[in-house]
């Protein structure tokens, strides 16, 4: 009896057996055809990799390129990467075999990127080219710089918001004032330096480029950072001062943002990029001025336009006739208008200034909006090899490691040395 019921079982888990083996088969096959629609979804894609600061939200790009999608041969495909991390990352991708079709690319990096050969001259296949400096990269948009400020704390310290400070002097007693007065509270001004190419590079030069403040002079071929000496002598005075909130050399943009959005921070210097990931801000609460500078005189009408988008398309891409028509719609009127009108970028490309200063009811707040003369680019004369020693020396004299002239100084006889 015994047997007979082992025999019995082992029959039982026979079958078992060879029905498993059947049904792995059939799963198989499944798997089979899986991997072959992932590699026809790959070989129907087009990679656009892109810098965020919260990789998490939806962008306004990413909404237009969900309706794109829709009637497309090639899908578009979204990576984002956080902007810490972002070109690094993508430095590497461009050496590996996983390199992008689309990136946005720094305008530092353009040389490099162009030494290499791994941009395609994409401007030969568009119409409506916004700037003739830039010939393998399209400048999808432009970058401004203004002083933000909290109306209410404003008012609770006494200051008038409708005169936010215009100069450099102003900006000190101002933050001052607001860090006194609302000890444990708020902070008067925020630097963010953790990222030192990022807060130095908007902080200090793309901010005061706008006013016509910048380190290289075009006409003389030549390099004169003490021009900076007022901006680290301010910033050094109203952190000694705990004007500034505290740990700046520490944080990054993102959470320099929202501590602003959460009225611990009286004003801080942003971008309209920036602005775009103010989370949850009442805009009736957020004063917008002009970046605080030298002093009235130092105004310059001939303001330097910044570069801020720039969309670079790898040369060795299997995909350039789908890549151009994407490239189309990315530079058309209708997507730039859309993307102004949610904030996320002031277009370059088919849309003219005046259009966009007589629009209503845009997220983009006016105050934003360059004046004429700032549409002219100028691309910056680097010699990358010497930026990040440029940065550290900038984070030494904010931090009080180095004097600031001797450290400003000791840049000048860098760069002008390289220079000859």
């Amino acid at each position: 009896m015994y047997v007979k019921e082992n025999i019995m079982k082992i029959k039982i888990i026979s079958i078992l057996i060879l029905i498993c083996l059947l049904m792995v088969g059939c799963d198989n096959k499944n798997i089979d055809t899986q991997t072959m629609e992932s590699k026809d979804s790959e070989e129907n894609t087009i990679t656009f990799m892109v810098k965020v600061i919260d990789d998490k939200t939806i962008t306004p790009l990413e909404k237009l390129i969900k309706e794109y999608n829709r009637t497309s041969s090639k899908k578009i495909v979204l990576e984002k990467v956080t902007y810490d991390k972002y070109q690094y990352i993508l430095n590497m991708k461009m050496m590996s075999k996983d390199k992008p079709d689309i990136f946005m690319i720094d305008e530092d990096w353009l040389q490099t990127y162009n030494d290499k050969n791994w941009l395609l001259h994409i401007n030969t296949y568009l119409s409506g080219k916004a700037d003739k400096s830039f010939e393998n990269v399209i400048p999808l948009s432009m970058r401004t710089y203004r002083l933000i400020y909290n109306k209410d704390i404003f008012k609770e310290v006494g200051l008038d918001w409708e005169n936010p400070p215009v100069t450099l002097e102003e900006l000190y007693k101002d933050a001052i004032k607001i860090s006194e007065m609302k000890i444990g509270e708020s902070y008067g001004f925020a630097l963010y330096l953790k990222d030192k190419e990022s807060g130095f590079l908007s902080l200090l030069e793309n901010a005061n480029k706008m006013n016509g403040i910048y380190y290289y002079d075009k006409e003389k071929d030549n390099y004169d950072f003490s021009i900076y000496k007022e901006w680290f002598q301010v910033m050094r005075k109203i952190n000694q001062q705990s004007g500034i909130l505290q740990y700046a050399t520490k944080l990054k943009k993102d959470n320099v943002l929202k501590q602003f959005a959460e009225s611990n921070i009286g004003m801080m210097i942003i971008s309209n990029e920036d602005y775009y990931w103010l989370d949850n801000q009442e805009d009736n609460n957020v004063g917008i001025s002009s970046v605080p500078i030298w002093n009235q005189e130092n105004i310059n009408t001939n303001n330097i336009g910044i570069p801020g988008m720039l969309i670079g398309v790898n040369s060795k891409s299997d995909s350039i006739d789908e890549i151009v028509e994407f490239c189309k719609a990315l530079t058309s009127r209708e997507w730039g208008i859309y993307m102004y009108e949610k904030g996320y970028i002031i277009p370059t490309y088919n849309v003219q200034l005046e259009e966009l200063d007589e629009m209503l009811n845009v997220k983009t707040p006016k105050e934003f909006l360059p004046h004429e003369g700032m549409c002219v680019y100028e691309t910056n004369k680097e010699n990358k090899e010497y930026e990040r020693q440029r940065f550290d020396i900038y984070f030494d004299i904010i931090t009080g490691e180095r004097p600031i002239e001797e450290g400003l100084n000791t840049l000048n006889g860098i760069m002008n040395e390289i220079n000859d």
